[in-house]
C-alpha cells in the first residue's frame, strides 16, 4: 500500500503548513512560537526561584529549632515571612504570565489564519511593561520589608511596633 500525502479538499494541493483554507508562512509561525518559547523560559526560571525562596523561608526556624507556620508562610520572624511572600508572589506571577503566553500565542495564530497582520497583535509591549513591573513592585516590597525589619532591629524596636510605642 502507498502512503498518500493529505491534500486540501479545495485545491488537490499537499496541505503542509495549513490551517483551514489557509497556508501559514512558516517564518511567521515559527516567530510566534519562538516569542512563546521565549515567555515560558523566562516564566519556568521565575517559578524555580519563587518556589525555591519560598521553601528556603520554611526551612529557617525559631531559636527552639521549630519553624511556626501560618498555612503556607513561616511566621518564625518577618524576614522568613517577608521571604516567604516574595517567593510566593513570584510563583504566581510565573503562573499568570505563563498563562498570558499560551493565550498571546494562540490569539496571534488566530490572526496568522486571518491574514490579519495589526501591530497591535504582533507587537505589543503591553505584556513585557506589565511583567517587567510587576516583578519589580514586587522586588521593591521585598527590599522595603527587610530594611523595615533591619531599621528596627539597629534601633531595637520591636518588629511591627512605631517609635511612639518606646518608653
Amino acid at each position: 500500500a502507498a502512503a498518500v500525502a493529505p491534500t486540501s479538499a479545495a485545491a488537490g494541493k499537499p496541505a503542509s503548513g495549513s490551517m483551514g483554507d489557509r497556508e501559514i508562512r512558516p517564518k511567521d509561525f515559527l516567530a510566534s512560537e519562538r516569542t512563546m518559547l521565549e515567555w515560558m523560559h523566562t516564566v519556568i526560571a521565575l517559578a524555580f526561584l519563587g518556589f525555591g525562596l519560598w521553601r528556603y523561608s520554611l526551612r529557617n526556624s525559631t531559636a527552639a529549632g521549630r519553624a511556626d507556620t501560618l498555612g503556607l508562610l513561616n511566621t518564625s520572624d518577618s524576614t522568613n515571612f517577608a521571604l516567604g511572600c516574595y517567593g510566593l508572589t513570584l510563583l504566581v506571577l510565573a503562573v499568570a504570565f505563563g498563562w498570558r503566553a499560551v493565550f498571546a500565542h494562540l490569539r496571534r495564530l488566530k490572526a496568522l489564519v486571518a491574514d490579519d497582520n495589526s501591530e497591535h497583535i504582533f507587537n505589543s509591549r503591553r505584556g513585557v511593561g506589565l511583567f517587567a513591573l510587576l516583578v519589580s513592585l514586587a522586588l521593591v516590597a521585598n527590599l522595603g520589608l527587610r530594611g523595615s525589619y533591619l531599621w528596627a532591629k539597629l534601633n531595637n524596636v520591636p518588629a511591627g511596633h512605631d517609635d511612639a510605642d518606646r518608653s
